[in-house]
């Protein structure tokens, strides 16, 4: 008998509206002001409230998709702590990293050239015979929306194409009967 002893959650979702939302990202973000780091040029240390609010309108259609699949009781609700979004020049990337404390996190894949490559995620767990890590990289598209657990391994890879890819992404944690549940 073979038991499956753990699971990682992921969930796609397509983009209500995508070619209209599409547009007003695009110009709540050209008011952003973006670091151009050394591997991509992001706007996470440059959110002003004004930007996360119109934003929150904007995808809280697809935030409530999400509420059913994560065990949310009557008095607990989810909340957007950061929104930003990266930008992928040709050679740019972003290394292996998590999103530390918080419950889920999410991408919005706002353009997604073909030649491109979406996020990867790594599992945290070897494989038990090769004890190689595994990875793991969704089928998505522009305008399909990704969320998994914020402690989860993930990179972008080495964009390679002369297209820019652009993604949008945002931390959630559950405030569950008024005090935050946030996942260690």
């Amino acid at each position: 008998m073979k038991i499956d002893m753990f699971s990682i959650p992921l969930y796609i979702f397509e983009v209500e509206n995508w070619k209209e939302k599409k547009k007003i990202l695009y110009k709540l973000f050209k008011t952003e002001k973006l670091d151009d780091l050394d591997n991509n040029i992001s706007s996470f240390r440059n959110n002003s409230n004004n930007t996360v609010s119109k934003f929150i309108e904007i995808i809280l259609p697809e935030i409530e998709k999400i509420k059913p699949h994560i065990n949310l009781g009557e008095n607990d609700y989810v909340r957007i702590t950061n929104v930003w979004m990266q930008k992928y020049k040709k050679g740019m990337d972003h290394s292996i990293h998590n999103h530390g404390n918080c419950a889920m996190s999410a991408v919005l894949y706002i353009d997604l050239p073909k030649e491109t490559q979406p996020t990867r995620f790594i599992s945290p767990f070897d494989d038990f015979i090769t004890r190689k890590s595994i990875e793991f990289t969704p089928d998505v598209k522009e305008g399909n929306i990704v969320f998994f657990p914020g402690f989860l391994h993930h990179y972008s890879p080495v964009n390679k194409s002369k297209k820019e890819k652009f993604i949008l992404s945002f931390n959630l944690v559950i405030e569950r009967n008024g005090s935050l549940f946030l996942t260690d």
